[in-house]
C-alpha cells in the first residue's frame, strides 16, 4: 500500500504563498504597478504549477482528491485574503471557483498522467500536459470572477 500524503496541498499553499507575497512586496515598493488579475485562469495556473511539481517531486504518492479539493479552496480563501489582494466576498468567491477549478485540473491531470505513464513519458511529458492545460483554461478569463 502506497503512503497517503498530504503533498499536494503543500505545495499549493507554497505556490499561492509565494504568488502572494510577490504580489505583496510589488505593491509595497510599487503601489500603481499593475498585477494579474486573480480570476479563474490565474486559480488553474496555481493549481496545475502544484500539479506538475508533485508529478516531478512525487509522483507515487496517493492523496484523497475530494479532500485536496477542499483544502485547495481553504488555500484560495485564505492566503489572498492574507495577503491584502482580496476582501471577504473575493475571497470567498476565490475559494469557491479555486477548490473547483483545483479539483477539475486535478481530475484532468491525473488521467494524462495515467496516459502518459503508460508510454515512455518522463517528467517533461508531464510538464507538456500541464502547460496544455493552462492554455486551455485561458478560455475562462473573465467568466465568473
Amino acid at each position: 500500500m502506497k503512503k497517503q500524503s498530504g503533498i499536494l496541498n503543500l505545495l499549493l499553499a507554497t505556490v499561492v504563498g509565494v504568488v502572494m507575497v510577490v504580489y505583496m512586496v510589488c505593491r509595497t515598493i510599487q503601489p500603481a504597478v499593475v498585477l494579474p488579475v486573480l480570476n479563474i485562469p490565474m486559480l488553474l495556473t496555481l493549481s496545475t504549477l502544484a500539479l506538475i511539481l508533485k508529478a516531478c517531486i512525487a509522483p507515487e504518492t496517493e492523496y484523497c482528491w475530494t479532500l485536496a479539493a477542499v483544502l485547495a479552496a481553504v488555500t484560495f480563501a485564505l492566503l489572498p485574503w492574507a495577503a491584502g489582494e482580496a476582501d471577504t466576498r473575493e475571497a470567498l468567491m476565490l475559494g469557491l471557483w479555486g477548490g473547483v477549478a483545483f479539483a477539475i485540473a486535478e481530475r484532468i491531470f491525473a488521467s494524462l498522467g495515467e496516459r502518459v505513464a503508460s508510454g515512455r513519458g518522463g517528467k517533461l511529458a508531464m510538464a507538456a500536459t500541464g502547460i496544455c492545460l493552462i492554455l486551455a483554461g485561458q478560455c475562462f478569463a473573465g467568466i465568473l470572477l
